[in-house]
């Protein structure tokens, strides 16, 4: 699924550490709306204003949150936050 012209949802959901545990990463309807808004109000700007931007971290399941040692206040777990470079 594509959440602006440059990024997709795969991106947004990787996890290495959730994908060694057999853990689920799929967002709600509400984080993918947030995630969504994240996107094209900040990732898509930098990506258009500086070039390539790699995503490091996006959506978390509270189970991939915890497993990565994240705070339980985590925005990762709202859609409403993004690690990148």
């Amino acid at each position: 699924m594509k959440l602006s012209n440059n990024f997709h949802l795969r991106e947004l959901t990787k996890s290495e550490v959730g994908d060694r545990l057999g853990l689920k990463n799929q967002p709600t309807e509400e984080q993918l709306v947030a995630l969504t808004v994240v996107v094209n109000q900040v990732l898509q700007p930098v990506r258009e204003k500086f070039g390539i931007v790699t995503v490091n971290s996006g959506i978390r399941s509270e189970e991939v949150n915890r497993a990565v040692g994240g705070s339980k206040k985590s925005q990762h777990c709202k859609g409403e936050a993004v690690d990148f470079e």
